[in-house]
């Protein structure tokens, strides 16, 4: 198998697929690209949809502080607040918005 992460770098991926937020938190507000996901499900201990969500992946180096519930962000006219970090590995963090 051909090993293309080299080729397409993950800030190269964001800069041109990603779409555009603009993050706010005190001190710090910033337009960003991110990945948006939207009817994210979230499933419980029983295997059935508790609910759906949407979801927001940032490239950390982006951002100068830690994100943190309460945080906003918009997209699209959309405001959004930071519920929750989902995930969180050595160049993305995933975050759960609510409206």
């Amino acid at each position: 198998m051909i090993d293309f992460s080299n080729r397409f770098p993950d800030e190269k991926l964001v800069r041109v697929l990603g779409d555009t937020i603009i993050y706010s938190a005190s001190g710090f507000r910033g337009t960003l690209k991110a990945f948006m996901n939207f009817n994210v499900e979230r499933v419980g201990s029983d295997g059935y949809t508790i609910n759906l969500s949407t979801e927001v992946e940032i490239i950390k180096k982006q951002l100068s502080l830690r994100p943190a519930r309460g945080h906003q962000l918009a997209h699209n006219g959309t405001t959004y607040t930071v519920d929750a970090i989902v995930s969180e590995n050595d160049i993305y963090i995933t975050l759960a918005l609510k409206k």
